[in-house]
């Protein structure tokens, strides 16, 4: 069954049950990918800027990662997908708001 957006329930019901285990897995690759911007690349640049970078880079491969599981034909690996985009969606976000707002 389609629902108004295209997306059937069966991948809107694997996005909604897998996204608290999938936002762990993209805030522990947020943390892994600046830890190694601080350690390698970007050694004297300030907080913001390394944690900044940290998550642009993360987006970046979550959104990857859920375009090309967005592209399968089953309805949970489209789900894993939806759950995976929205997760990197919200830990950038997040740190968007973090960054600018808080740590100023």
């Amino acid at each position: 069954m389609e629902t108004a957006t295209g997306v059937s329930s069966d991948t809107w019901r694997t996005a909604t049950w897998s996204v608290p285990l999938v936002f762990q897995v993209v805030l522990t690759l947020f943390l892994l990918t600046t830890w190694a911007t601080r350690k390698w690349v970007l050694v004297g640049d300030t907080f913001r800027t390394t944690m900044s970078a940290g998550a642009a880079t993360s987006a970046v491969v979550s959104l990857v990662i859920s375009i090309v599981l967005f592209r399968a034909r089953s309805a949970r690996l489209r789900g894993v997908g939806l759950a995976v985009a929205g997760s990197a969606a919200a830990v950038l976000i997040g740190w968007i708001i973090a960054a600018f707002w808080i740590y100023e």
